[in-house]
């Protein structure tokens, strides 16, 4: 198997239906956990949203997603090469 058929069959489970929707689910359970605990502060305060609020909150939602789709790839990779052994 080449590198770049490899990195295609990667990203084909990347976004396939069941790991975009568990990465989608976990994303928003920890990730609005992360926003809160991290920037309840700056959201309940009046006139304190930023910009700069805005990107770390969308950033502690991304990180969740991409950890859940990397971790559940590497895992369905892993199990498939179990049963092809």
């Amino acid at each position: 198997m080449s590198v770049s058929s490899s990195v295609i069959d990667w990203f084909a489970l990347a976004v396939s239906g069941a790991v975009v929707r568990r990465a989608i689910v976990y994303s928003l359970i920890v990730g609005v956990a992360l926003v809160a605990i991290n920037h309840g502060t700056c959201i309940l305060t009046p006139g304190s949203y930023t910009a700069t609020c805005l990107w770390q909150s969308i950033l502690s939602v991304m990180v969740p997603y991409v950890v859940t789709t990397v971790s559940s790839v590497q895992a369905i990779r892993h199990q498939n090469a179990k049963i092809h052994q």
